[in-house]
């Protein structure tokens, strides 16, 4: 008797279709299985980077879906892709796939990011008072299960073997009510993560810094593409997962991965303008700080001791001797600046 085709549900024996979807509206998603089947298995457990969501509804209109992590409002991860296929192909199972890679308004997906936090904000703050309201009732309970006048336990009485039991339940009822008042505080805390999410996501020091490393990320893709360095982008940019090798041609990859940071710099280099425009950001450079001035990055003010081409070195921690230890700060990093007194 075969027992491997016995232990398989009659739904898996035959051949099983699935697809595989990306856009950067959803994000890389698959349909046609589910949590717990065999294809849930190979993605989940083998360390292809998917994970289940029970709120995704994919094109075909099912609730639930495997997904990979942050994949909304980037390219396709081909070779991750590729190499999850491969492994459903292996597996016996029907795999499409259908990639989608056009770019769409950073408006639009930035606004409904912000509707996302602001849902997560509101679910984990109801979640956090639910679990403080059922601490405080087993706190409650577990109070009714202790006499009021502190009697101790009879032994040998008739009524000990109850009132152990009642206390016991006190006890029981008392830990539980600490554990869920501490993943309440937790729960609260996620919350207001959440609902600061933008606002730190906005913020103009990291807008500045989140521009320059996409600035940096585009020279190697475009040095990369035009044949500049030893090797491809691919060790700047890691996309995918060890053993898995894409099929398409690596110059297709690049330009999409070029044309997805083109479309991310225009939209935080004009809100980098308006920042400034609104005040809440400053050009600051050479011409507008000098040695002597004071400036502050993100943690405190300190004094300029010397000014460099794109960043200032600052006096950072004075040792017992009464000398100084200085660090560098760039421009785009300063958050305010006072000029020196006599300057």
């Amino acid at each position: 008797m075969n027992t491997e085709n016995a232990s398989t549900p009659a739904w898996e024996s035959a051949t099983q279709e699935l697809t595989i979807w990306h856009s950067y509206e959803q994000g890389t998603i698959l349909g046609g299985t589910s949590k717990g089947d065999r294809a849930g298995e190979l993605l989940g457990r083998a360390g292809l980077g998917w994970r289940w969501s029970r709120n995704i509804v994919t094109p075909d209109g099912d609730d639930g879906a495997w997904y990979i992590r942050t994949s909304r409002d980037k390219p396709a991860r081909r070779q991750q892709i590729e190499c999850a296929a491969e492994r459903l192909r292996e597996a016996g199972y029907l795999v499409t796939v259908h990639l989608d890679n056009t770019l769409r308004d950073m408006r639009v997906s930035e606004a409904e990011r912000a509707d996302r936090m602001h849902e997560r904000a509101e679910g984990l703050q109801a979640k956090a008072t639910g679990q403080n309201n059922t601490a405080a009732r087993l706190s409650e309970q577990a109070e009714r299960c202790f006499p009021d006048n502190g009697q101790p336990l009879l032994i040998g009485h008739h009524s000990y073997v109850r009132d152990l039991r009642r206390r016991n339940r006190g006890w029981t009822k008392l830990g539980k009510s600490a554990e869920l008042t501490v993943a309440a505080e937790r729960t609260r805390r996620r919350a207001d993560t959440a609902r600061k999410h933008m606002r730190h996501r906005q913020d103009p020091l990291r807008v500045a810094r989140r521009i320059r490393t996409l600035e940096a990320e585009l020279r190697r893709w475009q040095r990369a593409l035009n044949g500049s360095d030893d090797q491809h982008a691919d060790t700047a940019v890691q996309d995918g997962r060890e053993g898995c090798h894409s099929t398409l041609g690596w110059s297709t990859r690049a330009r999409e991965a070029i044309a997805h940071l083109g479309n991310q710099l225009a939209y935080w280099r004009a809100l980098r303008q308006q920042q400034q425009t609104e005040g809440t950001a400053a050009d600051y450079g050479p011409d507008t700080i000098k040695k002597g001035d004071r400036v502050q990055d993100k943690v405190d003010w300190a004094e300029v001791v010397r000014v460099n081409r794109k960043s200032v070195t600052i006096n950072f921690m004075q040792l017992p001797g009464g000398e100084w230890i200085t660090s560098t700060v760039r421009y785009d990093q300063i958050r305010n600046h006072r000029p020196a007194p006599n300057g």
